[in-house]
């Protein structure tokens, strides 16, 4: 493969700063417009990179799951 290249799938369910169409939750993982849900894994990551995703996959489901947890305490 190029260099550059990514064997991950990314990006299918994107994060991004607004409810602007070009993606479907926000920062801390939270689907727009669902409330208590929040979404994990790969596809938040909204574009490929050239590195094993893992880490960056972990990091955003701890933020996502610290939202929650924060938002069930009131």
């Amino acid at each position: 493969m190029p260099a550059g290249s990514s064997l991950h799938y990314m990006g299918t369910y994107r994060i991004g700063p607004a409810d602007d169409g070009t993606s479907v939750c926000d920062s801390y993982s939270r689907p727009w417009g669902i409330e208590g849900l929040v979404l994990a894994g790969n596809g938040l990551i909204p574009t490929a990179n050239a590195c094993n995703p893992t880490l960056t996959s972990v990091a955003l489901a701890v933020r996502g799951a610290r939202a929650l947890a924060a938002s069930a305490r009131g």
